[in-house]
């Protein structure tokens, strides 16, 4: 029996000096993970601003900062970063060119010559190739490519069109003039705008010669394959071939897939087609309906029995372009008066 006793009492003492060893052990190495996330935190974080630190002070990026990334195809991206923003090879992570402070959109499919702007100048990168095939070092303002030209402008505001490989194709000695809806000079079925630099407009071909004389204020194209010409504040119209269909005397046109929506100078809207065939002698933008009081509920209160007209008001002017001119329209849809009238 007291041998038992002993045994048991040295089985106990084991047991508690095990369970101490490990609970010690246990200790350590929570001690050890603890210490090991710390210095891989510490690690992680240092890398981290190293690489910032890097990227922004050496490299001359902001690195995970940017204002925005914009996908120019599903090889180049640019990265805008101010003056110092950049085209990257995406497949690669090369830069491929720096100090590019914007650059243009694919605009048709079939296109490879991208517009941008480095240090003050225009030049154009080729984005089958990655290069730069026109540099930025001669040119302050250039546009896209249109029908294999693009229009260009030297330090001296002169505007000429060069070639894809960068010889100069038209320079007859055009000066610049800003175009109202900012597209700049393109080419459209052969046929291009151009200023001599006073804010006159007219229209070249190809190989530069003149083909609508130098006399109107804005030219701008329109999709729908025709000129919108400005004179004196009213606007007419060219179609693809250049033929004037709308004499410049019109308040308003607009170039819509059911034709050309025109607002005469006594503010009658009607609609023509390209080739200035009248469609709608008679058009409005809204119709509103007319009440008229038809008896009285409380005199006193001013309250009053309401009752619509057979007739209506219409509206043949839009909101954003000049004030309400109205007119009565009859219950057949016919005018009664002509939009003389501003309520």
């Amino acid at each position: 029996m007291k041998t038992l006793t002993a045994y048991k009492i040295r089985l106990m003492r084991f047991y508690c000096n095990l369970k101490s060893d490990l609970r010690h052990r246990f200790f350590s190495i929570l001690v050890y993970i603890v210490f090991l996330i710390g210095i891989f935190s510490i690690g992680k974080w240092t890398i981290r601003q190293s690489s910032n630190l890097w990227h922004m002070y050496i490299l001359g990026d902001q690195y995970d900062a940017y204002n925005y990334r914009w996908v120019i195809n599903e090889t180049y991206s640019f990265y805008d970063n101010g003056p110092h923003g950049y085209i990257k090879n995406t497949h690669t992570d090369r830069k491929v060119l720096r100090d590019v402070s914007w650059i243009s959109s694919l605009k048709y499919e079939d296109d490879s010559l991208l517009c941008f702007a480095s240090k003050g100048y225009r030049g154009y990168f080729n984005v089958n190739t990655g290069k730069v095939d026109i540099p930025a070092d001669t040119y302050i303002k250039a546009w896209a490519f249109s029908e294999g030209v693009a229009a260009v402008m030297r330090p001296d505001s002169v505007i000429i069109f060069i070639h894809p490989d960068g010889t100069v194709g038209i320079d007859e000695h055009h000066s610049y003039s800003p175009l109202s809806d900012g597209q700049g000079m393109l080419y459209h079925g052969g046929f291009c705008q151009i200023s001599y630099g006073d804010g006159i407009w007219g229209m070249i071909d190809r190989i530069g010669r003149k083909v609508i004389e130098f006399q109107y204020d804005d030219i701008l194209y329109d999709d729908h394959e025709c000129w919108i010409v400005q004179k004196d504040d009213r606007y007419g119209l060219f179609d693809d071939s250049l033929h004037l269909t709308l004499e410049p005397i019109y308040r308003e046109i607009h170039v819509t897939d059911a034709g050309v929506d025109v607002l005469t100078e006594d503010f009658i809207r009607q609609q023509y087609d390209i080739q200035g065939n009248l469609l709608r002698p008679f058009m409005y933008t809204s119709v509103e309906d007319l009440l008229y009081k038809t008896s009285v509920d409380d005199l006193s209160q001013d309250e009053y029995q309401w009752s619509i007209s057979p007739y209506k008001m219409y509206r043949t002017t839009y909101a954003e372009t000049e004030h309400a001119h109205v007119g009565l329209l009859a219950p057949d849809g016919t005018p009664v008066t002509p939009p003389i009238y501003t309520s």
